[in-house]
Parts: structure tokens; C-alpha cells; sequence
């Protein structure tokens, strides 16, 4: 059973269903029921897919399982019935043949990555009549084999013997729906030898992956779990409290601030007579009572709540959410300017990001490079510059805040408080979404396109510190964990560094501009390096990209 044969029974199959939903009687009802739809499709199938599939091709393809002894027994007995379930047009082995990955449209353009249909690979069970008791052995298994064409003598005895060392840039993905019973190695020997008949020097290569829809928690997602229910009772605890707080507080007497708050609050009487009686909260007076007695009320201060109570109230997210989501009318000393970079810099961001993962499963990749000659792709191919705006971002309004501050306090700062400052403030959230990635992604989502041990390599345990630290663009940068983190690398070293410019420019302005030069003339040295030939093979996005040497210059411009 080649991959003729595979094509020519999906068609049968495909057919047989046009076939059955064209009738008549399909036409008439509102809801199709499921069972007389398999019927319909059983019966159609059993003539149609048996013209597409001979008894040769069946014969042929056992005959190639049969020898080939890395597929175990149970594995390849369970493959065995599938293919009688397909040549007696039983409904759950069409169901596995139609999961499979097909050839679809646009393979001259690059369309390489045939995923099946990985729901309803999953949801088949096996249905098999074993000494006149139905059983169900296994259910569906959706995997993904990667096919290349190796360059040398191909080892096809997976995990027999090394792989060969040069193979096609050319892979294609196919997606297989499989036993429950099979392993990776299995799925590799059913490709290899049987399912798609490989030509000479194909082989699958690296193993196939297989998705597991069942994954238990382990400790690391009942730690984060535990963890993260600690942080939302806080959080509902805290918003409940700050909310009754809030009330009882409304509802609390209104103290007078000011002389307006007296006249229009307190109710002044005028008898017929023509005398005025002013009736404050405290006693009765006359005309001749001064309207501003000598103790004189002010606006009372604020209720002072212990330290243990702010400090649960920090997690409200009804104070919380107002301090974010407030507008009011900015301060003298605010750039307002930077609010249209920045925003304009986070969608460009998006953009770019939208396009760079949707790579993955692109249908036409070929069309990459008339793409780029684009006008309107532009923005896209050159999207690092958006990052390149925080920096600038980044480097004036720290320069713009300690120049101020130093201004005013005399050129004395409390630098220590400078940098625990920003370490406090982005570390535990960035760590909690560290957390999150590394313990709980793999549970988010399950499927094909990911991956079963989440985003992050070995969970992050050689590399969590680096990201504490950051310095994870620097130590063990080929491990990152959360790729996109080597920004706040770089944005906390160039936070540690900046004194050096800020304190070189609020001396003397000539002193900040030989510090500057000498700092862009370091980057745009160390830059130029990394292009000599003898560094052309190194990775451009770990040297060029994330190291600070690299995007230092822009950071500098801002002072």
C-alpha cells in the first residue's frame, strides 16, 4: 500500500460521502441523524473504497509489517484490524483512514504540513468483533512523521544505530492516526516500511511526535496551581475588603473643608423678619456668628488602616484596576508624547509576531521572497526596529526621571534604591509568568502544532536563574527559557549602566557626550565584527540580536 493507494482510498472514501449527503432524502430533513448518516457512508463504502483498495495492495501491505520486526505485535495487530475494518467499510477505520494526513493543494508553493484532523483522530474508538464479542482494543492516536531524504546509507531501524549525519532541507509533516498500542518507534516502522511505501533513501526522521490528550499533573503543575489559587484568594479577598471599606466609608458624615462646602451644605433659614439664622451641624447661630469660626475645619486625612491590612489591600483589584484604567488630566511634568510611541511600537510589535508564528503552518512558504520585495511588507521584515523604539523608550524616561530628581535633591539619589526599585517591580510578575510557562503551558492546550512538554526546554531547571538575574542573554542563551525575555535582559543591564551617562551629563554636558560617543562607537565596533567572515557562521539571532553590546547604541542616543 503505497502512497497511491492511501490517495486512492481517501478519494473512495470522499465520494462515497458526496454521494450520501447529494440524496434526496438528506435534502428534505432539517437534522441528518449521526447513525443513518454511517450507515449511509458504511454501505456506499464498502463498494467504492473496495474499487480503490485491491486485495493486492492489502496482501502488499501486510506483507511489509509482517517483516519489518521493530513494530511490537500488539501495535501491528491493532494496524491489522484497522486495515480489515477499512476493506469491510466499517465506519471507525474509515474514520482512522480519513484522519490521515492527505495531499492537499499547493505543494509546488511549499505546502509541506498535512495535519489530518487530530479531533477526530482522537475520538475514534475501535469497534472489532473478537470470537463473536464486540471489543474495543484502542482508540485513536494522532502523530506527526516528519519524512527526509537522507544523503548516504539511511538507517530506517530507528534507535537501532545512528542517524545520518546530512539529510534534505526539504521535510514533509504527515500527519498518521494510529493505534493507541503504537509508540513512536512503531509509528516510524509503520511509515518507514508499510504505510507510505518510502522510496530509497527516505526515511523518518527525527521521530515521529505523538500527541498525549490524557496528561497528568505533576508536581511542578500542583506547586504553580497551589500557588497561583493562594495569589486569587488574596486577590478576591483583598477586592471584597476594599469594596466594604469603601462603602462604609461613603457612608461615614460628611466633614466641611472649605467655606463652600459650609454655605452649600449647611442650610441657612431667613425668617420674616429679616433675620438670619445659619444652622451648622454642631449648634444654632445668628447673624453676628462668624462664618469662619477660629478652629477652623480642614479636610480630614485619610483613614490610616494598620500595615498588615494595606498590605493585603495591595492585591485589590478594585483599587488596582482604578489606578490602571483612571484617566485624568496629565501633571505639567508628563510626556504625553511617548504615550503615541509606545503605542504605535506595541502593535508594530504584534505584527510582526503575528506573522513570524504563523510560519508554522503557512500553506505557501515558497511565496516568501516575492513577499519581502513588497512595499507593504516592510514593516514586517524590518520589525526589529520596534523593539529598538522601547529601548529609546526605555533609556529617556529613565534619564528624564533621575536628571529631574538629581536637579532637585542637589546631585544626591539614593542609588541603591534605584536599582532595587526596578528589580522589585518587574521581578515577581515576571517570575510568576515564568512559572506559569514552564509548569502549566503544557496543560493549556493539547494538538499537533503543541508541544507536549510545553514551550519551555527541561521545564526551565537549568535555566530559571539566569532569567532571575537576567542574564540569560548571556549564560546559557542557546537554553532560554521564554524566548522573548532577552528584552528585559537587556533593559535591566542597560537600567544598571545608565548612571554611568545620567551622572557624565548632569556634571557636564561634554562629559555625557564623550560618554556617549564612546559608547556608540564600542557598539557599532563590536557590530561590525560580528559580520567579518570568520563569524558568519554563528547564529545571528543569539550574537546580534540579544547580547546588550549589540543594542546598546540606541539606548545611548536618549541621554
Amino acid at each position: 500500500m503505497n502512497m497511491g493507494t492511501l490517495f486512492r482510498g481517501s478519494i473512495g472514501l470522499i465520494l462515497c460521502v458526496s454521494l450520501s449527503v447529494a440524496q434526496e432524502e438528506f435534502q428534505k430533513r432539517n437534522i441528518f441523524p449521526p447513525n443513518q448518516f454511517q450507515y449511509e457512508i458504511s454501505e456506499d463504502a464498502k463498494t467504492l473504497v473496495s474499487q480503490q483498495i485491491s486485495n493486492d495492495d492489502l496482501e502488499n501491505l501486510r506483507a511489509g509489517l509482517g517483516r519489518y520486526t521493530n513494530v511490537s505485535k500488539t501495535c501491528l495487530d491493532h494496524t491489522m484490524m484497522i486495515l480489515d475494518g477499512v476493506r469491510a467499510g466499517e465506519f471507525w477505520a474509515l474514520e482512522m483512514l480519513d484522519a490521515v494526513g492527505k495531499p492537499p493543494s499547493a505543494i509546488l508553493r511549499g505546502n509541506f504540513k498535512w495535519l489530518g484532523s487530530f479531533s477526530q483522530c482522537t475520538n475514534i474508538t475501535a469497534w472489532v468483533n473478537v470470537s463473536g464479542k464486540v471489543e474495543s482494543p484502542f482508540s485513536g492516536k494522532h502523530c506527526m512523521a516528519t519524512i527526509v531524504k537522507a544523503y548516504g546509507t539511511p538507517n530506517k531501524q530507528l534507535g537501532s544505530g545512528p542517524l545520518p549525519a546530512a539529510y534534505g532541507k526539504i521535510a514533509l509533516s504527515i500527519a498518521v492516526c494510529v493505534p493507541s498500542s503504537c509508540d513512536v518507534y512503531d509509528v516510524a516502522g509503520l511509515v518507514n516500511s508499510g504505510l507510505f511505501a518510502l522510496p530509497e533513501n527516505y526515511i523518518v526522521y527525527p521521530l515521529p511526535t505523538c500527541t498525549n490528550t490524557n496528561i497528568p499533573l505533576d508536581w511542578r503543575a500542583i506547586l504553580a496551581i497551589v500557588i497561583f489559587s493562594i495569589f486569587g484568594c488574596l486577590v478576591v479577598l483583598a477586592t471584597l475588603l476594599d469594596a466594604l471599606i469603601y462603602m462604609v466609608e461613603l457612608n461615614e458624615p460628611k466633614e466641611h473643608a472649605t467655606l463652600k462646602d459650609v454655605i452649600e451644605d449647611v442650610i441657612a433659614k431667613e425668617p420674616a423678619n429679616g433675620v438670619v439664622n445659619v444652622v451648622t451641624n454642631h449648634h444654632n447661630a445668628t447673624e453676628y456668628t462668624p462664618l469662619i469660626a477660629n478652629n477652623t475645619q480642614v479636610a480630614p486625612k485619610p483613614t490610616q488602616h494598620g500595615i498588615a491590612l494595606r498590605m493585603l489591600l495591595c492585591f485589590s483589584a478594585y483599587t488596582n484596576g482604578d489606578k490602571i484604567l483612571k484617566v485624568g488630566p496629565p501633571s505639567e511634568s508628563s510626556l504625553d508624547c511617548v504615550h503615541g510611541i509606545r503605542f504605535f511600537s506595541m502593535t508594530w510589535v504584534m505584527l510582526c509576531h503575528t506573522y513570524f508564528f504563523g510560519l508554522v503552518v503557512t500553506a505557501n512558504p515558497a511565496l516568501l521572497g516575492d513577499y519581502l520585495k513588497r512595499y507593504s511588507f516592510q514593516a514586517i521584515i524590518n520589525g526589529y526596529f520596534s523593539v529598538d523604539a522601547f529601548f529609546f523608550l526605555s533609556g529617556l524616561l529613565v534619564s528624564y526621571l533621575v536628571l529631574r530628581e538629581l536637579k532637585a535633591k542637589n546631585g544626591k539619589l539614593n542609588w541603591i534604591m534605584y536599582y532595587f526599585h526596578r528589580f522589585w517591580r518587574l521581578t515577581p510578575p515576571y517570575m510568576l509568568i515564568l512559572m506559569f510557562s514552564a509548569c502549566l503551558s503544557r496543560y493549556v492546550s493539547t494538538g499537533p502544532l503543541w508541544p507536549e512538554q510545553g514551550f519551555e526546554r527541561n521545564y526551565c531547571n537549568d535555566t530559571w536563574w539566569t532569567n532571575l538575574l537576567y542574564i540569560n542573554n548571556f549564560v546559557k542563551d542557546d537554553k532560554m527559557c521564554m524566548g522573548w525575555s532577552w528584552y528585559l535582559a537587556n533593559d535591566m543591564q542597560f537600567h544598571w549602566i545608565s548612571p554611568i551617562l545620567i551622572i557624565a551629563f548632569f556634571k557636564s554636558a561634554i562629559a555625557g557626550y564623550i560618554v556617549t560617543g564612546a559608547m556608540l562607537l564600542g557598539h557599532l565596533i563590536v557590530t561590525g565584527t560580528s559580520w567579518v567572515p570568520k563569524y558568519l557562521h554563528q547564529a545571528i539571532y543569539t550574537n546580534r540580536t540579544i547580547s546588550s553590546w549589540f543594542c546598546s547604541g540606541i539606548h545611548s542616543l536618549q541621554d
